[in-house]
């Protein structure tokens, strides 16, 4: 899989499950096509942390972890939806 980002929005950190977040962007990703999901870690320059995210190939929707643990907003790209199962996934601090 490769990814191509461009583009950058504010979110707050609280995010809710089953809420939407659009960001302006520019996603370019080619998925294996056996291949459910695929995980990408995002680098946020502004924290220095990486957040691991899910990416379903299906919608190209992104699965953020929860919680993100700081206290600023986080620059992130893309357009995602906060799933049911998004709290199965830990970010790496």
């Amino acid at each position: 899989m490769s990814l191509n980002l461009k583009g950058c929005g504010m979110i707050p950190c609280k995010l809710e499950i089953g809420s939407s977040y659009e960001i302006q962007t520019t996603l370019e990703a080619n998925f294996q096509s056996d291949s459910l999901v695929q995980s990408a870690d995002i680098y946020l320059s502004d924290h220095n942390v990486y957040i691991p995210l899910l990416i379903t190939p299906e919608n190209l929707c992104w699965t953020l972890p929860c919680p993100v643990k700081t206290s600023k907003y986080v620059k992130l790209n893309g357009n995602f939806t906060i799933p049911e199962n998004a709290f199965k996934v830990s970010a790496k601090m």
